[in-house]
């Protein structure tokens, strides 16, 4: 059966048989075993995200295009196991399997174009000669809580404008859809994404997730899912 285990620090993390979860096709086919995350796992992908910010930030617009192009790419290169792995996870169509994966490959180009987009302002002041200059940050640390029904277009729809804008990401998706966000995991590891950037938590949004959103070093929050869920986020 396959292991799925978390992402952190651009290393794949396996669970012990004891931490960690089946996860079932919507038929009650076994299909892997996920890590089960604690909040020892999100300390140590907080402080890896944090690092992985810094790093991000010393990249140059051209070095980031690149890697959100070889991404759309790679997504391209595993077509058939990433369609087989929404077919089996969530019960997609081919059609819809299909139009996830050819979305996800869109957003990363029209992602990659709005590194150069982010734009500030230059504002009079009331001193003469003198001008405000506005200048657009990055937050830091962006935990990312994806739904299970278009694990794969919402997921890489999700994450991809914070990357863009020069953040850094904790990814926290549906129990449901574990298998189908850790090969995009794999995707973006075998791009060449730096250490740190990208990081993935499994396991339940009760314990994990609601401590994500916590967290005092998360300085935003990208959330798609039930109003119940949003609320309390």
């Amino acid at each position: 059966m396959l292991s799925l285990g978390h992402y952190i620090a651009g290393e794949f993390i396996y669970p012990n048989p004891s931490d960690s979860f089946t996860v079932l096709s919507p038929y009650g086919d076994e299909l892997a075993r996920a890590a089960q995350g604690n909040l020892e796992d999100l300390e140590a992908a907080v402080s890896a995200a944090k690092q992985g910010y810094k790093a991000w930030r010393g990249l140059s617009c051209s070095q980031k295009e690149d890697l959100f192009f070889s991404a759309a790419e790679a997504l391209a290169d595993l077509q058939g196991d990433l369609v087989e792995a929404l077919i089996e996870e969530t019960g997609s169509t081919i059609g819809k399997a299909q139009y996830e994966l050819d979305y996800s490959r869109r957003i990363f180009r029209v992602a990659a174009g709005e590194i150069r987009r982010l734009y500030g302002e230059t504002i009079p002041a009331e001193a003469l000669h003198r001008r405000t200059q506005v200048v657009r940050e990055p937050i830091g640390v962006v935990g990312v809580i994806s739904p299970f029904n278009a694990p794969l277009a919402l997921l890489t729809k999700m994450f991809v404008f914070p990357l863009a804008a020069g953040n850094a990401l904790l990814v926290k998706p549906s129990e449901y859809a574990s298998m189908v966000s850790w090969k995009l995991m794999e995707v973006l590891h075998q791009v060449g994404f730096p250490p740190g950037v990208i990081n993935m938590l499994t396991g339940q949004g009760a314990t994990i997730g609601a401590a994500l959103v916590a967290h005092p070093d998360v300085a935003g929050i990208t959330f798609t899912g039930s109003t119940h869920t949003g609320k309390v986020i």
